[in-house]
This record gives structure tokens, C-alpha cells and sequence, in this order.
């Protein structure tokens, strides 16, 4: 499962600049497709425990800081770089499935913030 932040509640959002104060948050399911957007109701790092919970294992994201990076991995999951250009969730996960994205890691998390 895959999951990145967006700029609204639709699920064909672009993915948006912020992590911890975004205010939605979509969950792509390749299992079947499907996309389920929830709010970021704690506007911080408390939406990754939320995001492991619905089975996320990997993230997409334009920004990043130190701590929410910790916490990721700490949760077994990963976190990759969509790029710079208007993306939404589906799109992001078509360019990492293609190998495309790169891993953001405790070594670059600076490019990140």
C-alpha cells in the first residue's frame, strides 16, 4: 500500500509540498485499486502511525524532515521522492513501479526539508 499527501480531500489530488501539515492524506490499494483519502486531524508525525495502521509501506512525498523520517523507518516503512512536477497519488506509484523515484534515507533527508 502505497500513500502520499495531498493538497485536497479528492482523490485525484495533486500530492502537495508539506507532510505533517497536510491536511489529507490518500492511500492507494493496488490490491484493487482503489484509493481511500482520510484527514490529517493531528496536523504532525501522529498521521504515520495512522498511515502503518491502514497497512502502508511505503510513502511519496515532496517534504520531509528529520524526526518524521525516524519514525517511518522505525515502522518498517519507506519513503520515496515523486519529483518536483505536478503529480497525483496514482501517478507517483506508476514512476516508482517503474523505478524512478529516488529513496529519501537518513544520508539525503537535507534535500528534503
Amino acid at each position: 500500500m502505497y500513500a502520499a499527501p495531498l493538497k485536497t480531500g479528492k482523490e485525484d489530488a495533486a500530492i502537495t509540498t508539506v507532510f505533517g501539515k497536510a491536511k489529507w492524506f490518500g492511500i492507494y490499494d493496488p490490491a484493487d485499486n482503489s484509493i481511500k483519502v482520510i484527514p490529517n486531524e493531528e496536523q504532525g508525525p501522529a498521521i504515520i502511525g495512522k498511515l502503518k495502521e491502514a497497512g502502508v509501506t511505503t510513502i511519496l512525498t515532496k517534504h520531509l524532515g528529520g524526526r518524521p523520517l525516524q519514525i517511518v523507518h522505525s515502522m518498517g516503512m519507506r519513503l520515496f521522492y515523486p519529483g518536483d512536477e505536478r503529480l497525483t497519488l496514482i501517478e507517483a506509484v506508476a514512476k516508482y513501479q517503474q523505478g524512478l523515484l529516488k529513496e529519501i534515507t537518513a544520508d539525503n533527508v537535507e534535500n528534503f526539508h
